[in-house]
């Protein structure tokens, strides 16, 4: 939220701080990993989004919602197949609704994964 109120009067740079501070000290806290993904992707460090996702990416799958806004920003990150991973488990451990299933079929369809698309609609 203070990430936002600092980007709103004009000081993007220190909402970047900001959210990089919040991600360190509850690296648990999967809202500010992903906005401060989804920032440094915007702003051009690929990299460092990457890393900061590749950390979220390891945990556990949270909430469905969490789950698809990790997913989509891996895939926004160019990896998709790291998208479609954590797709899967949150799938084994019965956290994805029919919203997120449909998601994952169209990453694996993107990926030539056909034949597991359709799987997930038998």
């Amino acid at each position: 939220l203070l990430a936002r109120a600092l980007d709103a009067c004009g000081n993007p740079s220190l909402a970047l701080q900001h959210l990089r501070e919040a991600v360190r000290s509850a690296p648990e806290s999967a809202p500010a990993a992903i906005e401060l993904a989804r920032r440094l992707r915007a702003g051009g460090d690929l990299a460092g989004s990457r890393d900061v996702l590749e950390r979220l990416a390891r945990g556990e799958p949270r909430d469905a919602a969490t789950t698809l806004a990790v997913a989509h920003e891996l895939a926004a990150a160019n990896l998709p197949e790291r998208a479609v991973e954590w797709l899967d488990r949150a799938d084994r451990a019965g956290q994805l609704g029919d919203a997120a299933v449909l998601g994952l079929a169209r990453l694996r369809a993107s990926l030539g994964q056909a034949d597991e698309a359709r799987r997930l609609f038998e």
